[in-house]
């Protein structure tokens, strides 16, 4: 079953947009948040650099659904709901790259006439909108859902994976060299971790995606995706900006590391690897996030 053909009906499509008014007066409006809140999650703002709706929905101010149907309200589109187990053919999926549609939290969901209906978190990407629309020549159409409906569709449809929790030790690898991570896996199980493997970053979305995993470990240099892409993506989706991830490099120079360091990695590790050092360097990243977690929260609006 497909998403019903209702929000493209054209005459919505071509109705004058009213005044828009700012998100957090909507969740005011709709009795979600208080004046003081908005104010203080704003400060926040200023501060972290991260935007007004991922820090309310990321220290859990609202849910995924009030979050969508206020940027509903806000920029007058319709919103969409439960679409992950819809069916949606191969040729749809085609459209929009799995690596576009991880990285920006998007998803097809009809094609009709020369419009795309794509499913989006985040509706000010016009950025986006405009380089897709442009890649594929046609109209995009956005439709509102939630942060975790996208993902379950993308990991069910173009990943052909559910969503689970991975171990609260699980530790991945992403290395394009297999005796690297054939050593780093074995140096960490004997810690005790769980340790999970992958060639390159475009598995790591994929397994990220459907597995959270506790820590990273990512090497430099890699094919397509590097390991500093990988850091920048992950930061942009919510769900995975807080995991820490360590950098991987045979460029051991303390220019290297500092770079790292400045990029916000939680630490650099140089090859050829040092076992002590390795495991102490992953017990140190998983403590500092274990006692930042702890920290974390609604009580951020109060620093």
């Amino acid at each position: 079953m497909y998403a019903e053909d209702k929000f493209l009906n054209k005459e919505e499509r071509s109705a004058p947009l009213p005044r828009r008014k700012m998100l957090g007066e909507i969740l005011v409006e709709r009795g979600i948040l208080t004046r003081l809140t908005v104010e203080r999650v704003l400060n926040l703002c200023k501060r972290s650099g991260i935007r007004f709706g991922s820090i309310l929905e990321e220290i859990g101010l609202v849910t995924g659904e009030e979050l969508s149907a206020a940027l509903a309200i806000q920029f007058n589109y319709k919103t969409i709901a439960n679409f992950a187990s819809s069916r949606f053919e191969q040729r749809l999926l085609g459209l929009v790259p799995a690596e576009t549609a991880v990285t920006h939290t998007i998803f097809p969901l009809k094609v009709q006439g020369n419009t795309l209906a794509l499913a989006m978190a985040d509706p000010t990407n016009d950025k986006v909108l405009a380089n897709l629309g442009e890649n594929i020549q046609m109209r995009i159409y956005p439709v509102i859902a939630t942060r975790a409906e996208i993902k379950k569709a993308i990991a069910m449809h173009y990943f052909n994976n559910s969503l689970q929790e991975m171990e609260n030790n699980t530790i991945m690898v992403v290395d394009d060299d297999r005796c690297v991570r054939e050593q780093m896996e074995a140096i960490l199980k004997k810690e005790g971790y769980k340790v999970v493997t992958v060639h390159d970053a475009m598995e790591a979305f994929r397994v990220i995606l459907t597995n959270k995993p506790k820590l990273i470990l990512t090497d430099k240099e890699m094919p397509k995706f590097n390991g500093y892409n990988l850091l920048e993506s992950l930061r942009t989706i919510p769900e995975t900006r807080g995991i820490p991830v360590i950098l991987v490099s045979a460029s051991a120079n303390p220019n290297e590391e500092a770079k790292a360091y400045e990029k916000g990695f939680a630490d650099f590790i140089g090859k050829p690897l040092v076992e002590g050092s390795l495991k102490a360097k992953v017990r140190r990243a998983i403590t500092n996030h274990n006692h930042l977690s702890a920290h974390s929260g609604a009580g951020m609006l109060f620093n």
